[in-house]
């Protein structure tokens, strides 16, 4: 009996032993999950911040493209006012020559209608440099969003 006894004390502190491996391993089990649920939830939060950049680029972009358009107008209205500017030229050079104005006089008008045909043509070179540098800005943009 007494044999017996100890044979059931030994299995008892055998089981109470496994249950404490067992235990342990629970909360080893416990934190590993628990420290996946922080890098899951630190990996949702970075998704949403990547998310919420995209759009931002996405919005900048269309802002962009308006801007292009925008510029292409503008550039639609220099031409035009070129060519309308041309054309005041070439009247006032036929007014000169029907009116017979001294050739001093041809040269100072010719001279004046040139700068301002200058400034026009600066202008209009202007704009088509900066419409050439935001049409590259959007398609690094849109490189960056491929």
């Amino acid at each position: 009996l007494a044999q017996l006894e100890n044979q059931q004390s030994d299995k008892n502190k055998e089981l109470a032993q496994l249950g404490k491996e067992v235990e342990s391993e629970i909360n080893a089990r416990r934190h590993e999950i628990q420290e996946t649920s922080e890098v899951l939830s630190g990996l949702h939060q970075q998704e949403e911040q990547m998310s919420s950049a995209i759009q931002d680029k996405k919005s900048h972009l269309h802002d962009l493209e308006l801007d292009i358009k925008d510029q292409e107008a503008n550039l639609e209205h220099l031409d035009g006012t070129l060519t309308k500017h041309k054309m005041e030229l070439k009247s006032v050079l036929e007014s000169l020559r029907d009116a017979k104005v001294d050739e001093e006089k041809l040269k100072e008008s010719n001279s004046a209608s040139l700068a301002e045909l200058e400034k026009l043509r600066d202008a209009t070179l202007e704009e088509k440099s900066l419409y050439s540098n935001i049409n590259d800005a959007v398609n690094k943009k849109q490189q960056e969003n491929e």
